[in-house]
């Protein structure tokens, strides 16, 4: 990490907190390495000073995983205020159960996980007039959400699943914080996504290879932004579900009731949409700073693609995704009712439209700098 990607992720980390007003404090029973002033340090040091009582009274001075655990959502939940533990309790276990070190990560400021968790771990959350939903409630989220992408074995793991059996309408949303900064290498889309893997000899369905010759992916690990090769494997991810909505082998045991309804929303002919959410940080960054970050990714309007055709922004790469999905189900007996939504979704929208239902701490925490 360069040192202005670390400047950067020292401002986001410095600001957010004491906009909360997470202070230093000291604490002669916390472990030694959070014992420190460094910014980066300051919200680690006060999630495990909120969790560190329970803890210890809980497991004494085990240092076993599942205290670790308990220490961060016991932290997280005194430090944020969170107002329905209970619940909170759930949606946590769901969301570091992730296959990407997801109990580490949430115990970072600066985690995607972690804002996500915050955001949506109460049910009903309303997504109005975000594009492609109108006023869409959600009765129920589920987070870290397998869906199969190479084949069953291979699956993606979606940040959260908001669904209204009521409605039938199920939304996947993939979640960014301030990823942009610190993941500037291109990414990319592997051979198994589209051809046979030449060591499991897994042949993805054909309509993967549709997606390949349709998004103009020349050759074999041809870069991408990694925020939009990840739309592209939930895509895959998702269509694959729609195609058959059966329980997933290594799915989340914390999520197999949600599973079930979810699935049960497919068969029933439900609405889906697929898109990201992410968080834009108010006036704590600098227009150049979002500029070299996720405006070029988010905020770019234009359908421009590279030479090889591949999209360079969300909106392309959203445009194209539908289009194909339109190509596909006319060759298909199977209606695929998938929309990627046209735009992405902002956090700081989300929290106008829960303003009562997103915690007061949460509300600081990430709302720096937001107009009243």
């Amino acid at each position: 990490m360069d040192n202005e990607t670390k400047q950067i992720r020292e401002q986001i980390n410095t600001w957010h907190c004491e906009n909360a007003g997470f202070k230093k404090e000291s604490l002669d029973s916390l472990p030694q390495d959070l014992e420190t002033n460094e910014p980066k340090r300051r919200f680690e040091y006060i999630i495990a000073r909120n969790g560190l009582k329970r803890m210890l009274e809980t497991f004494g001075k085990d240092k076993t995983d599942e205290a670790s655990k308990i220490l961060i959502k016991n932290g997280i939940t005194e430090a944020f205020g969170i107002k329905e533990p209970r619940l909170f309790e759930k949606k946590f276990e769901q969301a570091v159960s992730g296959d990407g070190n997801e109990l580490e990560k949430v115990f970072k400021a600066n985690s995607s996980s972690l804002c996500c968790l915050l955001h949506f771990y109460k049910n009903k959350i309303a997504l109005h007039n975000s594009p492609g939903i109108e006023r869409f409630v959600s009765e129920y989220t589920a987070f870290e959400f397998k869906n199969p992408v190479v084949d069953k074995d291979h699956p993606s793991n979606i940040d959260v699943v908001l669904y209204n059996e009521t409605k039938n309408i199920v939304v996947f949303l993939e979640s960014k914080y301030a990823e942009f900064f610190w993941q500037k290498e291109a990414a990319a889309l592997g051979i198994s996504y589209f051809w046979e893997d030449p060591k499991t000899k897994q042949k993805p369905r054909i309509w993967a290879g549709k997606l390949k010759e349709r998004l103009g992916i020349k050759h074999e690990y041809q870069p991408i932004a990694p925020a939009l090769k990840q739309i592209i494997s939930h895509y895959l991810g998702v269509v694959n579900r729609l195609s058959d909505p059966v329980s997933l082998k290594g799915q989340n045991p914390e999520l197999l009731v949600e599973e079930e309804e979810i699935n049960n929303i497919i068969k029933n002919g439900g609405k889906c949409f697929l898109g990201t959410i992410y968080e834009d940080h108010g006036k704590c960054l600098t227009t150049e700073q979002k500029q070299a970050g996720f405006d070029k990714v988010y905020k770019d309007e234009t359908e421009q693609c590279t030479k090889d055709g591949v999209p360079v922004n969300y909106r392309a790469l959203a445009k194209n995704l539908n289009k194909i999905t339109t190509d596909l189900n006319k060759e298909s007996q199977k209606q695929l009712d998938l929309t990627v939504l046209p735009e992405p979704i902002k956090y700081s929208d989300l929290r106008r439209w829960n303003d009562d239902k997103i915690d007061p701490i949460v509300k600081k925490f990430y709302g720096c700098g937001e107009e009243e």
